[in-house]
């Protein structure tokens, strides 16, 4: 994942890396950001996400904290996030007591017209797919590198959700993100919301 990111995007350079151990670059960093540098963040995420790809996933299995993502190429969107992401993490939640009772029966409503709320994403996009502001290395107010990572080829819509989930970037970062990749129309009122059940439950599978 980190050697794909790093072409595309600021992120520590793999020195080695083998099966219990993984040497990254040291990145200096101090601070936070600033108003610029929120303006740089939206840049690279924009830039970031029109590095496309012939189906959605990735080429192996990776993680986001704890959690194993199976992973493998999918040509629909929908049933890939459906299937791959919001039903595994739901469960394993739902095991834990976490999710409100009746969820998984409301999730198998949600899965059927997924597709048609979800939309067509039209191409996959590569995502950092943890992305906020404290997986954000600050240097002079400027993004020095992106971490804790969990790419893959997904909707950039994905990664934006989680982005506004999470928090830690003004209007700075929106308004000029939307000058170079506008937002499909009903992201705000609908699919945000469907997106950001998967953080959300990986959260409360994750602290359980």
């Amino acid at each position: 994942m980190l050697s794909v990111l790093s072409r595309h995007a600021p992120a520590p350079a793999v020195v080695a890396a083998g099966p219990s151990v993984l040497a990254m670059e040291f990145v200096a960093n101090a601070g936070g950001s600033s108003t610029a540098g929120e303006g740089r963040l939206a840049e690279i995420v924009a830039g970031l996400h029109t590095v496309t790809g012939e189906a959605f996933g990735f080429g192996s299995d990776t993680r986001i904290g704890p959690i194993r993502l199976r992973q493998g190429w999918h040509g629909d969107w929908a049933r890939f996030y459906v299937e791959q992401r919001l039903r595994p993490v739901c469960a394993m939640a739902d095991e834990r007591g976490t999710l409100p009772r009746g969820f998984m029966g409301r999730l198998d409503d949600f899965a059927a017209p997924a597709g048609t709320l979800l939309g067509d994403p039209t191409t996959p996009g590569l995502i950092h797919g943890d992305l906020w502001a404290g997986n954000v290395l600050w240097r002079d107010g400027l993004p020095a590198a992106l971490i804790d990572h969990s790419t893959r080829w997904a909707d950039p819509e994905f990664e934006l959700a989680f982005i506004d989930l999470m928090g830690g970037v003004s209007g700075v970062f929106w308004e000029r993100h939307g000058s170079l990749r506008p937002i499909r129309p009903g992201f705000r009122e609908r699919r945000v919301f469907a997106y950001q059940v998967f953080p959300l439950a990986a959260l409360e599978q994750s602290m359980s």
